[in-house]
């Protein structure tokens, strides 16, 4: 019986022209040509979800964020939440070590999908193996030009269980503890408060949250051909989210295009 793997390479993926060689960076480069709109319908029609424990459609939480992308001034920018802090949990960690480049390519197509230039990958300081690896494949990716015009940041954040929680993530990375707001999934931010077009109020900045496991997702329902459903398991998928940040000592910047601070 021919074995299926779904998330995890069966050997790390250490380089990117290993990880393009292997089929990488179709997704993305499919996704660029086309329009955001026709990128939300494929993703609403693969029946992808998010694999955080919700199980939300990812579709439509992109097109809530396209919507909410026309009534702020600034793009939204998509955060990934690979705080990982469930008691025995190490998926998020695995696929850290054996692939990032699918998360950075699948959180991209996110990017491309709500009009959004910045990726902000959030996760614990503890986890000093994976921020490597991450750094490298950040760097490797803006040395070779791959994604022009997108910033990719790491936030390094506490230990503690909450930070795993999307709205405390937030917090984080914008220099407070890590405690959790009221607000929507969804619809969170930062700062100063702003009625969005719901009447929540939220910080002025518009923010996507998805877990880890999800964002690596994208990449494989657009490839080339753009599978549907057959890509994931009945109505089950993953995806990955959006955040700014005001808290510049938190953040290590990775700038596609940019030059990168030590």
């Amino acid at each position: 019986m021919h074995e299926i793997h779904r998330l995890l390479p069966t050997t790390a993926v250490t380089t990117l022209a290993g990880y393009l060689d292997g089929g990488g960076g179709r997704g993305v480069d499919t996704a660029r040509r086309l329009t955001p709109a026709e990128v939300i319908r494929l993703i609403e029609g693969s029946g992808l979800r998010g694999r955080g424990g919700a199980g939300f459609p990812t579709g439509k939480k992109w097109r809530t964020l396209a919507t909410l992308e026309d009534a702020v001034d600034e793009p939204i920018p998509v955060v990934v939440n690979a705080a990982e802090g469930e008691p025995g949990t190490f998926k998020d960690r695995a696929l850290l070590r054996l692939d990032p480049y699918s998360v950075i390519e699948g959180a991209a197509i996110a990017a491309h999908a709500i009009g959004s230039n910045e990726i902000i990958i959030a996760i614990k300081a503890s986890f000093r193996e994976e921020t490597l690896r991450l750094m490298a494949a950040i760097d490797e990716i803006n040395a070779a030009d791959w994604m022009p015009g997108m910033t990719v940041r790491i936030v390094d954040g506490p230990s503690e269980y909450l930070f795993g929680e999307e709205t405390a993530l937030l917090e984080v990375i914008d220099g407070r503890p890590p405690l959790p707001r009221i607000a929507p999934r969804s619809v969170v931010a930062s700062t100063s408060p702003t009625p969005t077009p719901g009447g929540v109020p939220t910080g002025g900045e518009v923010t996507g949250l998805a877990d880890w496991s999800t964002t690596s997702r994208p990449w494989r329902t657009c490839p080339g051909s753009w599978p549907t459903a057959s890509t994931g398991s009945g109505n089950s998928a993953p995806r990955r989210p959006p955040v700014p940040s005001s808290a510049p000592s938190l953040v290590r910047r990775r700038s596609t295009g940019l030059q990168s601070s030590p």
